[in-house]
């Protein structure tokens, strides 16, 4: 499982937690491209359309496995998907046999601020169909959302 954040056009991977043993290659404080990891579609998705427009406009987009998406307009419907699910996946779009799916974490004021992610050489992130996992997903999710409500400060009114 992770937790990150968009910093300038990379996610920043902040929390990383998992059973003991797995090998996946990522660690706190680690920075992936946003366009191709689950975390980051959820992020980009979230941005105001003017500066997601500028994030495509950016490119290019390097192709990391075959599964990468790196066209702007096929990237402009999934994230237009995304923003509208609520939910991300990658299949294997950083490195092969990697998946991941990833919803967000909102603050006081409904704006996504980070998103959270479970990943693994599972059908998990490649199919998003494990219900269980899912779900947890999904309370984690809203967990995490509602401790930033609940801890908003009391002068800003919210």
């Amino acid at each position: 499982a992770h937790l990150g954040i968009l910093e300038g056009d990379m996610v920043t991977y902040l929390v990383k937690a998992g059973r003991a043993g797995e090998a996946l290659f990522t660690r706190e404080g680690m920075q992936l491209e946003a366009y191709c990891s689950a975390i980051g579609k959820i992020l980009v998705a979230a941005l105001p359309e003017a500066e997601r427009e500028t994030y495509l406009a950016n490119g290019p987009f390097i192709r990391l496995t075959p599964n990468t998406i790196v066209e702007p307009e096929r990237l402009r419907a999934m994230l237009e998907d995304v923003r509208e699910g609520g939910l991300s996946t990658d299949t294997e779009e950083i490195a092969e046999g990697l998946c991941c799916v990833a919803m967000p974490v909102r603050d006081c004021d409904d704006r996504v601020i980070a998103a959270i992610s479970l990943s693994g050489d599972s059908p998990l992130g490649c199919s998003a169909k494990d219900n269980a996992a899912l779900e947890a997903l999904r309370q984690a999710s809203w967990g995490l959302t509602h401790d930033l409500w609940r801890h908003r400060r009391p002068e800003s009114g919210k």
